[in-house]
């Protein structure tokens, strides 16, 4: 994979698992409510996965790009 493909999965990635964040939230809270805790504790968990992977994901875009930043020739004065 290059570093172009790698940048666009990462951003794609960063951009993506706050929204799945959240709907794992809301789906927790829905089983939550109409009484069913074990499966809101897995969906829970699977949020926490996450959050970890986005947390993953922005330390990666950020050392992708430092690398591409790096690859760049200078520009002409």
């Amino acid at each position: 994979m290059n570093l172009r493909g790698a940048l666009k999965f990462l951003l794609i990635t960063t951009l993506g698992l706050p929204v799945l964040q959240t709907l794992l939230v809301w789906v927790a809270g829905l089983l939550t409510s109409i009484g069913d805790e074990t499966t809101a504790n897995v969906v829970n968990q699977i949020g926490r996965g996450a959050g970890i992977l986005w947390l993953v994901s922005i330390t990666a875009l950020v050392v992708v790009l430092a690398v591409r930043s790096l690859d760049d020739p200078p520009p002409a004065v």
